[in-house]
């Protein structure tokens, strides 16, 4: 399915990054993946190559230019071309500094202003390829949901009209753009949740299937809009929330 394409996948280390990694690698995918924590990225990666996979990895901030630049650059000299990109790195959405506008700044730079320089550092070489994908990561409370922190229901707002720009403006150019919006998936940034009792139960009584998602309920749909399957949808909005949102 996604045999000889070139991924990058930003936040590989954990979570919805490391499901997707994993899944594209056992897809064919040559992997590239980005983690601020070494630790993970590194596990992951030893992961792949147990299985045969090829992987890179870089511990770097996609919120910095400098190693943002860095990677597409090592990346394009070991493999020759990016094919697919899934923007996924940010904080967490309880993320707070020490007031609202440092807050408000930290939050913005790191999970909206960093998907678009990675975006943009890549797209030289997507826009070269003839099948060209970008899927990003972005939330309910962003598109329909705004019961959180300002910054985050900005930011993924943010990435979700990002996205739609992206499939706008490159679309003719061999690039496709969609975004993948979450209702509650299980990783470790909400594991405070299961500390409060009731409190999971309460967002798992609001979904449809009642029960929270898993990373791997996501994988397998980022790989399907990163994949050849895919080639006519663009511009689209895929809501993997248990039916959370229409409740």
């Amino acid at each position: 399915m996604l045999q000889g394409k070139v991924a990058i996948v930003s936040g590989a280390g954990a979570g919805i990054g490391r499901a997707v990694s994993l899944h594209f690698a056992s897809l064919g995918a040559s992997m590239v993946l980005v983690d601020i924590d070494r630790a993970r990225v590194d596990a992951v990666a030893a992961t792949i190559r147990e299985q045969g996979g090829k992987t890179l990895i870089f511990q770097s901030d996609v919120a910095d230019l400098q190693s943002v630049r860095n990677i597409v650059a090592i990346t394009l000299d070991t493999f020759g071309k990016i094919d697919i990109l899934v923007n996924n790195a940010g904080l967490p959405s309880q993320h707070v500094e020490v007031d609202s506008h440092a807050t408000w700044d930290k939050g913005i730079d790191q999970s909206l202003s960093s998907v678009f320089r990675l975006t943009e550092e890549c797209l030289p070489a997507l826009r070269r390829g003839s099948s060209a994908s970008i899927v990003n990561i972005c939330s309910v409370n962003g598109n329909a949901n705004g019961n959180n922190n300002a910054w985050y229901c900005a930011a993924k707002a943010g990435v979700a009209g990002f996205t739609r720009h992206l499939a706008v403006q490159y679309g003719r150019e061999g690039v496709r753009a969609n975004s993948v919006c979450l209702g509650l998936i299980r990783t470790l940034r909400n594991q405070s949740l299961d500390e409060q009792p009731g409190l999971l139960q309460t967002f798992v009584d609001r979904t449809c299937l009642g029960r929270a998602g898993e990373p791997e309920d996501v994988a397998p749909a980022v790989a399907f809009l990163s994949s050849d399957l895919a080639s006519y949808i663009t511009g689209a909005t895929l809501y993997i929330d248990g039916g959370l949102t229409i409740t």
